[in-house]
């Protein structure tokens, strides 16, 4: 009887597929993993916030039943921040071919809503206000949130988005300091601290241009994180820019 009381699961759809009641995901885990990695460190404009959110109502569309979305978004700098995700949820689906007489569609659409849907606009609302803070560790955020977020030794889909202007600022090394060369980071003793092997996992940046450091964000910074993810053995799949 305590089994019954310890596994939070309930049935959707005619394939009856047990899913945790909390994070919407099945018992068995996620078929697939989509990382939304927000840089909060500097401040977004009206445009960029208004271009995001209409880019992020596409991507909820396209997430595939039973995938996971996780989204980070940390404002301080620490270790402790970057792991801990604003939100692990996964799309239990919606009503879209759920026949009545074997399930209740307005009750799969209403969960689906308010359980999956709602909750992603409203973490990605507050991941998009932020003051700013002094320093930048773009690598470091990468690094922690692919650690926490993938599963090692799966074969699932693994997908990092990255909203950021990508403009790397910690004491070992900067991009405001230092020549934007990847080899020149590479290295640095301390690079070695900030590796991780993202060998299976598609990378997309959503690139936030800023005012003032267009010297900066150049076709040599994409290219700086081509090769950046390429050491990794990722696959950097698109740098688009955001309005704004």
């Amino acid at each position: 009887m305590l089994g019954a009381f310890i596994a939070i699961s309930f049935w959707l759809k005619s394939d009856r597929v047990a899913l945790d009641r909390i994070t919407m995901c099945p018992l068995d885990g996620p078929t697939g993993h989509t990382v939304i990695l927000i840089d909060a460190t500097d401040e977004f404009t009206a445009i960029q916030k208004a271009d995001l959110k209409r880019y992020f109502k596409d991507l909820k569309s396209h997430v595939p039943q039973y995938s996971q979305v996780a989204i980070y978004a940390p404002k301080e700098m620490s270790d402790e921040d970057f792991l801990s995700p604003e939100l692990k949820i996964c799309n239990p689906g919606d009503a879209k071919g759920i026949s009545g007489i074997t399930a209740n569609p307005s009750q799969i659409q209403r969960r689906y809503d308010t359980d999956f849907s709602a909750k992603i606009d409203n973490v990605l609302d507050h991941g998009l206000m932020s003051e700013g803070a002094a320093t930048s560790p773009v690598m470091e955020m990468i690094q922690a949130v692919s650690v926490d977020a993938f599963p090692i030794g799966t074969t699932t889909p693994k997908r990092l988005i990255i909203v950021s202007d990508m403009l790397q600022n910690a004491d070992w090394y900067s991009h405001y300091r230092n020549k934007v060369d990847f080899e020149s980071a590479k290295s640095s003793p301390h690079f070695q601290h900030v590796y991780v092997d993202l060998t299976g996992v598609d990378v997309e940046i959503l690139y936030i241009g800023r005012a003032g450091y267009e010297h900066l964000q150049t076709n040599g910074h994409g290219l700086f994180w081509d090769a950046f993810f390429g050491y990794l053995h990722g696959n950097l799949l698109s740098i688009s820019r955001i309005g704004g």
